[in-house]
């Protein structure tokens, strides 16, 4: 709605329920949604003490909180939701609540540990094991990622998000068969460029370069100016060339990836380990370096 119009209507009656916690909890909420958190607490401290004892007290704090999300004050929120949870017990689902706030602010651990708290109440929900997926992917407990993934995949399996984050951490894991199937899981639910590129570079992890090929391909037909597209098919070409001997087909393709300054050169140094001893290549490569016109 319009904060500015409600609490514009608010004062208007400010004077009349001062000791009403509804209209008080109210005007926490409209100064919340104006990001005048200050103001919204002087009104929230009203509202406990004209509140006391009320049955719905606990939901109109976790309103509060739910309200500072939306504003984007995460810290705002958790203050909301420990004082909900020293009224009494509150909703499972707040720990959801609890957990996202935590995430945002670059705290992974406490997000983990409320997002486990959610799933002991409820552990019907795809999205909150997927929240928790990535959580565990950033902590690189990376057994607890794929388990938190794949429950996801159970209880609904179209959810992509998911797909594609369970094939990026069997990507990292290097773990590459399991990545590739996964990401051909994705891809047959949206053709996203992310779940393209991803499997195109497992299948050239698999030596499977014309499959990678096809994935590059269908980037490239989507969006033309999609570098990675290009990148990824300079990357095929640069393997075949070296591994038949075509030296200089291979420093083409190098060159043309070496200039998108993306991260394809690792997956031709991964796939081609040769190259850290290959004198004419460091001499190639130190060449590129020192030339400012790439």
């Amino acid at each position: 709605g319009n904060p500015y119009k409600a609490l514009e209507i608010l004062l208007q009656y400010e004077d009349s329920y001062r000791g009403s916690a509804v209209v008080q909890f109210l005007f926490a909420r409209a100064n919340v949604a104006l990001k005048k958190f200050r103001h919204a607490r002087d009104y929230f401290y009203v509202a406990l003490e004209c509140g006391e004892g009320e049955p719905d007290i606990i939901e109109s704090v976790g309103a509060l909180a739910q309200d500072c999300i939306d504003a984007g004050n995460y810290r705002e929120c958790l203050f909301y939701l420990d004082r909900a949870s020293r009224l009494g017990k509150i909703p499972y689902e707040y720990y959801n609540d609890y957990a996202f706030c935590h995430d945002r602010l670059d705290e992974p651990e406490k997000a983990a540990e409320y997002y486990q708290l959610y799933l002991d109440n409820n552990p019907f929900s795809d999205t909150v094991w997927f929240n928790m997926g990535t959580v565990q992917a950033r902590l690189k407990d990376y057994d607890k990622a794929i388990e938190a993934f794949e429950f996801s995949i159970a209880l609904n399996n179209g959810n992509s998000s998911s797909l594609y984050n369970l094939a990026v951490v069997y990507m990292n894991l290097q773990r590459y068969r399991e990545a590739a199937r996964t990401f051909e899981q994705f891809v047959a639910i949206d053709e996203d460029v992310l779940g393209l590129l991803g499997l195109g570079e497992s299948y050239i992890r698999l030596n499977r370069n014309q499959d990678a090929t096809d994935q590059f391909a269908k980037v490239i037909a989507s969006d033309d100016k999609v570098s990675e597209g290009h990148a990824g098919l300079n990357t095929v070409k640069a393997i075949e060339c070296y591994n038949k001997g075509d030296i200089e087909g291979f420093k083409s393709a190098f060159i043309d990836i070496y200039k998108t300054g993306t991260a394809w050169l690792g997956v031709v140094y991964d796939v081609l380990p040769q190259l850290e001893n290959d004198k004419d290549f460091i001499d190639f490569l130190l060449e590129l370096k020192q030339n400012e016109n790439i």
